[in-house]
């Protein structure tokens, strides 16, 4: 405020205070008060992320991963429980751990992709599946819901294409986000998850 004075007393010539009308200064010195202490809020979004690990300390890993997110993209809202599940699309003798996190950011959805990448080669992380061929690997983090975005490009679709079809996603995700409504198939992660179930 007393940054704000000055500045507004310094736009009249010396000499010349007596000719300044009351009116203006009030105006002014408002004005100036406004500008110095209006912030542009960041839309904040939601987004949800899947979580897979079979390497090493499983439940430390998706701890240090949640701390990394927490960190790195923004603040984590909730988190699933811990699921035990079989490797899916290769043979290994390693159970996964998987989990999900609801996340809520400023970043896009390319700038949370690339901060997920950032945090698993942090983690160790060092290959990328490519054309769905998996192996084991310390962590996995996918985004699989960024607000209600449907989005194509050569290195993210929102949402994850098959996160409807995987119990290792849809269980986790269906702890923390039961009635969010999937932008395409237009049922509730809840409902997609009982289809899911009776698939089996």
């Amino acid at each position: 405020m007393i940054v704000a004075f000055c500045f507004a007393t310094q736009l009249v010539p010396a000499g010349c205070e007596a000719k300044a009308n009351n009116k203006d200064y009030l105006v002014l010195f408002t004005i100036i008060l406004l500008l110095l202490t209006m912030k542009k809020e960041a839309k904040c979004h939601d987004v949800y992320l899947g979580l897979g690990t079979n390497l090493g300390d499983k439940k430390n890993n998706i701890s240090r991963a949640i701390s990394n997110i927490e960190n790195k993209i923004g603040e984590v809202v909730s988190v699933s429980g811990l699921y035990e599940t079989d490797p899916q699309g290769f043979n290994s003798d390693n159970m996964f751990i998987n989990a999900a996190c609801h996340v809520r950011t400023a970043m896009s959805a390319e700038e949370v992709l690339f901060a997920t990448q950032e945090i698993e080669k942090k983690m160790g992380r060092t290959l990328k599946s490519v054309n769905r061929v998996y192996s084991d690997r310390i962590i996995d983090i996918d985004i699989l819901m960024y607000d209600d975005l449907v989005y194509e490009s050569d290195i993210l679709v929102l949402p994850h294409p098959h996160l409807h079809e995987r119990d290792f996603v849809i269980t986790p995700l269906s702890d923390i986000a039961s009635s969010v409504l999937h932008p395409v198939l237009k049922k509730t992660i809840e409902e997609l998850k009982t289809l899911n179930d009776l698939r089996k």
